[in-house]
């Protein structure tokens, strides 16, 4: 009998490591299936996301720039492009001003999927004649022409940008400008001396209803008090928000006039996701006693920076995905 128990005994031995065999190698069978379907997965997760992160195509950033018409000025367009793009934006070309002579800058930043590049256009003497900047009303430009690596060309939105041929400077005997200042948050003033008597007729920005509560402008005149030698002083007589003025403003002679500003436009556009860009041009008008109408003009430039999530939003926002 005791050979047959052995045997007994190792049969059930046998059967014992063939389960527990079988058993392990289906382990290992389903723990490697689960880790291809959790690679797998992955992988299309990444494949989802990088795919959700690229811009269907290059785009400008919406701009609103006003400037003057004249040879060497100039204005500057950002665009977006993904950075593994084979079909890159290379150059641009401006119908509405075709001697311009535009600076590709390629990589101004870079984000995780994308680069900001810009055009830097400088307006010549050949796009100003008098024949081309006949009458007031300013060149109005919405779309450049695109040319790309592969040799294509599209018709890109840039938003707006109005251009304004301006009267030749006949205020040096008027005014004369004083000093100027602007901070990162969006505040600043510009500082004139009032040489004669004149009257302030309007004080301009075509985009001033659309900025709204986001630009303030306040018109602050200052008297020259008597004091013996030494620097000038100055007291304010007069302060007028831009949006309550009433015209003609009498300005004496002698009188120190500061155009205190601030321009809190948000970057990006709430409800569209799109990057608005400012660039104002004030234009003061005056009358001086017995003297012709003339314009003074400054700039107000917009403090922008495109952090990773505004990038993100316009890339969903041009994408149609929302954020």
């Amino acid at each position: 009998m005791k050979p047959i128990w052995i045997l007994y005994v190792i049969t059930i031995k046998n059967q014992n490591m063939f389960w527990k065999d079988h058993r392990m190698k289906r382990l290992i069978y389903i723990a490697a299936v689960a880790a291809i379907v959790l690679i797998a997965a992955s992988w299309v997760g990444n494949l989802v996301y990088y795919h959700h992160s690229q811009l269907p195509k290059a785009i400008f950033l919406k701009h609103h720039i006003e400037e003057v018409r004249a040879p060497g000025y100039s204005f500057e367009l950002f665009y977006l492009e993904n950075k593994h793009e084979k079909r890159k934006l290379n150059r641009i070309i401006i119908p509405e001003l075709p001697n311009a002579m535009i600076t590709p800058m390629p990589e101004r930043n870079r984000y995780t999927h994308q680069t900001m590049g810009s055009m830097m256009v400088q307006i010549t003497d050949l796009d100003t004649s008098e024949e081309q900047t006949g009458g007031t009303e300013p060149l109005i430009i919405r779309t450049v022409q695109g040319y790309f690596s592969d040799g294509s060309m599209d018709n890109m939105d840039i938003g707006e940008i109005r251009l304004y041929t301006l009267p030749a400077d006949n205020h040096e005997n008027t005014i004369a400008s004083n000093w100027s200042s602007a901070s990162s948050d969006g505040t600043g003033l510009y500082n004139f001396l009032v040489l004669k008597k004149l009257q302030i007729t309007g004080i301009s920005t075509a985009y001033l209803n659309e900025l709204g509560d986001s630009f303030s402008l306040l018109i602050d005149i200052g008297r020259k008090l008597p004091t013996g030698s030494g620097m000038p002083s100055y007291q304010s007589v007069a302060e007028t928000p831009l949006n309550a003025a009433e015209y003609p403003i009498s300005i004496h002679e002698g009188d120190e006039v500061s155009l205190k500003y601030h321009l809190n436009q948000p970057l990006i556009d709430a409800s569209s996701g799109s990057a608005d860009i400012y660039q104002l041009l004030i234009q003061l008008t005056f009358e001086p006693e017995n003297g012709k109408s003339a314009v003074y003009s400054f700039m107000i430039s917009q403090n922008w920076d495109l952090s990773e999530r505004d990038v993100k939003r316009i890339v969903a926002a041009a994408r149609g995905d929302g954020e």
